[in-house]
């Protein structure tokens, strides 16, 4: 009997130790945001000169933790449905999005915050109006990327999100022209 009183103390002691330490693995993201007429450059080299078009967005997210190859890196993969209103009316759907995320940046001891690049596909149920008009073309299908930083709030589960969301052709990849670019600000949930 005293050889497995180790044993008992030890299964009695995961549980504990798993709720100390939470390592949440799936997520929601609600987003909301405007659409930009500026190539994605300008929101980093001229931020405080970017033209909000009149369009905006809203979507959800769910997303999935698939692997992580260090303790600073996580890979995920996510899904997207997001409704389009304003001068564009259209859904989009962005699927499969493989995300890499640092989970370590250097801030992240003051604040608690991670930073993501994720990249997929997207389809649009019509050509997008304000590709078209700011592009003079666009596809239905073209490259999905996004730059992502959140950062957690009190209750431990909750994230802020910042989006760049952007539709591309990627260099001629997937077409002759097109694109956009829209920021969007978001809440997470994580379990």
């Amino acid at each position: 009997m005293r050889r497995l009183a180790p044993i008992a103390f030890v299964l009695a002691a995961a549980p504990v130790a798993a709720q100390d330490a939470p390592d949440p693995r799936y997520a929601f993201t609600g987003f909301g945001g405007v659409m930009l007429d500026d190539v994605w450059e300008d929101v980093f080299l001229q931020p405080w000169n970017l033209t909000v078009e009149k369009a905006g967005l809203a979507g959800v997210a769910a997303s999935a933790r698939v692997w992580r190859p260090t303790s600073w890196l996580d890979v995920e993969v996510e899904s997207q449905l997001v409704f389009h209103f304003g001068d564009q009316r259209n859904v989009e759907v962005n699927a499969p999005i493989v995300t890499a995320r640092w989970t370590a940046p250097p801030w992240a001891r003051w604040i608690d915050s991670t930073v993501a690049y994720g990249i997929g596909v997207s389809w649009a149920s019509e050509r997008p109006a304000l590709e078209l008009q700011n592009n003079r073309s666009t596809e239905k299908v073209m490259q999905y990327w996004m730059i992502e930083l959140d950062a957690a709030l009190p209750a431990d589960d909750w994230r802020l999100v910042g989006r760049l969301h952007h539709r591309s052709v990627a260099y001629g990849l997937w077409g002759a022209a097109g694109g956009s670019n829209a920021l969007v600000l978001g809440l997470r949930r994580q379990f």
